[in-house]
C-alpha cells in the first residue's frame, strides 16, 4: 500500500513538471475576398474565420517585382476583426494598370492560397458625378458598425457594377456609385456609371454571422440619383445592448454620476468591449456579473462634471462589429449639473472673524480709555484738596 502511494506521488510530480500541452488554435482562414470600387484604385473586402487584423499587399503591373506596398484596414492597422475592408488610391495614371495582391492577417499570415490574386483597373473615359447611395444597418434598435454593405448594379445582360463600404459605428453606410466604372462584358469596354430607369441594385450584407441579402431594387423615375436612400437594412444578431441609465439625473461637481447599460447575449459569449462616451470622451465600462444570457449590467462611475449639459451613449464591440444605444450623441439625454452655491458676501466685503476681531480691540480700547479718565479725574481731586489745606495753614 505504502508503495503504491509512492509511486502515484512521483507520477504526479513527473505530471506537473511536464510542459502542458498546448491547445491548437483553428487556423486563420479568409472567404468571400471581394474587389470592387475599381476606378482610380480599388478596394478589398473579406471575412476571417477568426477574429484579427488585416491588410493587403499588393505591387503594380509585375507580380514578381520587389517593391509590394502594404495598405491596411480602413479602420487602422491594429484592429482586429472579423470583417476587413482596405481602400486603396492609386491616381489616375494607374488605370489599365493590373494590381497584384495578397490579404495577410494575425501574425503575419498570408490567407489567398495558391499565386497572388489579380484585378485590372479600368480606363474610364471621362471625371464621374455624384451619385449618392445611403442607408443603415440596425439590429432592429440601435445602428450596427463594422458591417460590409455590396451593392451591385446590373443594366441588361451585358453589364455591371460591384461597390462596397463598410458601416460606421453609427451604423450609416455612404456610397457613391458616380465613382464606379459600369464594365461591359463584351469589348472590355468601360463607362462612368449614371443611374438609367431599369437598373437593377442587388444590396447585400456580410457580418460574422453570415450574409443577408437585402433587396433588389430596379431603378424608376422615382428611384434613380442623384441620391438614393435605403430603408434601414435590419439584421439579426445573438446580442444586444439596453439603452444607457445615470443615477441621479441631477447633482454638483462633487457628485459620483453612475452610467449603467445591460448586454445580452443569447449564445452566452461575452463582448469584447463596451464603451461610455460621455462628451465624446471614452471610457470602458466594467461587468457587474457574468449571466450574459439573462443579461449583465456594466457600470462606469465619474465625478468632477463642471457644471452644465452632458450627452452620453454606450457602444459594445464584439467579432468585429459594434452597436451603439440610442439615441445619437445629438440627442442624447443630459445631466444638468448644478454650480455650488457661493457664500454670501457682507457688504464692506471684510471677512466677519475679521470684523469681530476688529471690534473687539475697539472695544477694549474705550474701556481702557474709561478706566483712564476716571483714574485722572480721581488724582485731580486729591491734589486740589491738599491745595485747600495747605491755604489753611498759611492764614493761620
Amino acid at each position: 500500500m505504502k508503495r503504491t502511494a509512492f509511486f502515484v506521488i512521483i507520477a504526479l510530480l513527473v505530471m506537473q513538471m511536464l510542459p502542458a500541452v498546448p491547445v491548437q488554435a483553428e487556423p486563420l482562414e479568409a472567404s468571400d475576398i471581394q474587389t470592387t470600387n475599381l476606378y482610380n484604385g480599388f478596394t478589398i473586402s473579406w471575412i476571417t474565420n477568426e477574429k484579427s487584423t488585416g491588410w493587403v499587399r499588393y505591387g503594380v503591373d509585375n507580380p514578381d517585382a520587389g517593391s509590394f506596398l502594404r495598405a491596411d484596414d480602413s479602420r487602422g492597422s491594429d484592429v482586429e476583426s472579423h470583417t476587413h475592408m482596405v481602400q486603396e488610391i492609386l491616381g489616375y495614371e494607374y488605370q489599365g494598370s493590373t494590381v497584384y495582391f495578397d490579404v495577410y492577417g494575425g501574425d503575419n499570415v498570408r490567407l489567398t492560397s495558391g499565386g497572388s490574386l489579380s484585378v485590372t483597373l479600368p480606363i474610364a473615359p471621362d471625371f464621374p458625378e455624384p451619385n449618392i447611395m445611403l442607408g443603415s444597418v440596425t439590429d432592429g434598435t440601435n445602428g450596427i458598425g463594422g458591417a460590409l454593405v455590396y451593392i451591385n448594379i446590373t443594366r441588361g445582360t451585358e453589364t455591371t457594377l460591384s461597390m462596397v463600404n463598410m458601416t460606421t459605428s453609427s451604423g450609416h453606410f455612404v456610397m457613391n456609385t458616380g465613382n464606379g466604372i459600369l464594365f461591359h462584358d463584351v469589348g472590355n469596354e468601360y463607362d462612368i456609371y449614371a443611374p438609367v430607369v431599369g437598373d437593377v441594385m442587388n444590396v447585400w450584407v456580410n457580418t460574422a454571422y453570415g450574409e443577408l441579402t437585402y433587396a433588389e431594387i430596379v431603378t424608376s423615375t422615382d428611384v434613380q440619383g442623384p441620391y438614393i436612400e435605403f430603408d434601414p437594412i435590419v439584421l439579426s444578431i445573438p446580442f444586444m445592448l439596453s439603452d444607457v441609465l445615470v443615477s441621479p439625473t441631477e447633482g454638483g461637481p462633487d457628485t459620483a454620476f453612475t452610467f449603467s447599460v445591460t448586454y445580452t447575449a443569447t449564445d452566452g459569449q461575452e463582448p469584447d468591449h463596451i464603451w461610455l462616451y460621455l462628451d465624446g470622451v471614452e471610457y470602458e465600462m466594467t461587468a457587474q456579473g457574468t449571466g450574459y444570457v439573462s443579461g449583465v449590467e456594466y457600470t462606469y462611475s465619474v465625478t468632477g462634471l463642471a457644471a452644465g449639459n452632458h450627452s452620453y451613449y454606450a457602444m459594445v464591440e464584439r467579432d468585429g462589429i459594434s452597436i451603439s444605444t440610442s439615441p445619437s450623441p445629438q440627442d442624447a439625454p443630459v445631466i444638468v449639473i448644478s454650480a455650488p452655491a457661493a457664500a454670501p458676501d457682507d457688504d464692506d466685503g471684510l471677512d466677519p472673524i475679521l470684523l469681530a476681531g476688529v471690534g473687539f480691540l475697539v472695544l477694549a480700547a474705550v474701556l481702557i480709555a474709561v478706566l483712564v479718565m476716571k483714574r485722572g479725574a480721581h488724582g485731580g481731586g486729591e491734589e486740589k484738596k491738599e491745595e485747600e489745606e495747605e491755604g489753611k495753614d498759611g492764614e493761620e
